[in-house]
């Protein structure tokens, strides 16, 4: 695709160029902040002639007049800027390595760990649209395995496997039902 002077003019009429500034690195100056669609994890989206990418890939292909090979890094670290003064090119292990250099990706463990903090944000069990198994179900099942319900029985009674009653009675699935 060939940009033209319009699809530039549409690009940058979703660009907020009085963005904050970096505070570890001011020298850069304002984040240019893309204002139309997002990602959830912030960047940037742009569509235009049927061809789809992110906000900031298109910013350095405008910018610098080729369609980058490579991942588009920002120095700023602001996944929504689009300043072309704020990206580079890089691999995605150098990708990795300065995302972990500035400690921008933390595992969570424990309480701290996401599925724990918005539990009502993940799709388990009954809530995938694929279980066979309902939370209801599940219980039924615990009950009468520790009655002493045969498994490989309860397996044919519930269209599931043996394995799969093992694992629910073990609790390494459907851990979240009590």
């Amino acid at each position: 695709m060939i940009i033209t002077p319009e699809i530039e003019a549409k690009f940058w009429s979703n660009v907020n160029k009085d963005g904050p500034v970096p505070a570890h690195m001011p020298h850069l100056g304002r984040c240019w902040v893309w204002m139309g669609c997002k990602h959830r994890q912030g960047y940037g989206l742009f569509s235009v002639c049927g061809e789809h990418d992110m906000a900031h890939r298109f910013a350095y292909r405008i910018a610098f007049k080729q369609k980058p090979q490579l991942c588009v890094l920002h120095h700023c670290d602001n996944t929504s800027c689009v300043n072309p003064n704020h990206l580079w090119l890089g691999t995605q292990l150098q990708n990795i390595k300065d995302r972990d250099a500035k400690g921008r990706q933390v595992a969570l463990k424990g309480d701290d760990h996401y599925a724990r903090v918005h539990p009502e944000k993940l799709a388990r069990g009954e809530r995938t649209g694929m279980a066979k198994l309902t939370n209801a179900k599940i219980v039924t099942i615990r009950q009468r395995a520790s009655a002493g319900d045969c498994r490989y029985h309860l397996a044919k009674e519930f269209h599931v496997s043996w394995h799969t009653i093992e694992r629910v009675v073990n609790r390494s699935t459907w851990n979240h039902v009590a």
